[in-house]
């Protein structure tokens, strides 16, 4: 039986997934979502609207993919994590910080996972800005919309190891 902290990251992960299907078959143009009864009509009309891949999906992705495995796998896949830093650092447009921990290498999933817990992410124009700052400290990393799929893919894949990790674990019990 998994463990309460595995069983959310899994959930989290399905979920997610899941909403990407939605989204790759086209769910809002179906007849079955056409059809479709909301005790709010309004959100009907939002989702309509906005689509699922819009800024608010994009955040809770994040929140799920590095907020809260955070606490669970984060040391586990330490080298992929460090790889998605540098991946990150490949692809800002812009960055600074003042934290001494960051040289020489900028720990950009660091800052971006507080940026994401307190609320500090900003949409400017084409891109995203996490702004992580403590005390004299300041921290912003400003990343292309049009490269954020590159990123959640490598998350996912991050996840999907740690997936198939407990895989491994489980069944030699």
């Amino acid at each position: 039986m998994l463990a309460q902290d595995e069983n959310m990251i899994l959930q989290l992960l399905i979920s997610i997934s899941f909403i990407t299907e939605l989204h790759k078959s086209k769910f809002l143009e179906s007849k079955y979502f056409e059809e479709m009864h909301f005790d709010n009509a309004s959100i009907k009309m939002y989702i309509e609207k906005i689509k699922i891949d819009n800024q608010g999906m994009l955040l809770m992705y994040l929140y799920s993919l590095l907020l809260v495995p955070k606490e669970v796998i984060y040391l586990e896949y330490q080298t992929d994590y460090d790889l998605l830093d540098k991946k990150i650092d490949s692809i800002k447009t812009a960055s600074q910080s003042t934290y001494q921990y960051d040289k020489p290498n900028t720990q950009y999933i660091k800052h971006i996972r507080n940026a994401l817990a307190h609320g500090k992410v900003e949409y400017i124009e084409k891109n995203i800005v996490f702004k992580d700052n403590y005390n004299d400290k300041n921290f912003f990393v400003e990343l292309p919309l049009e490269k954020i799929g590159l990123l959640l893919n490598e998350m996912q894949i991050i996840l999907n190891k740690y997936i198939e990790d407990l895989k491994l674990k489980y069944k030699s019990q």
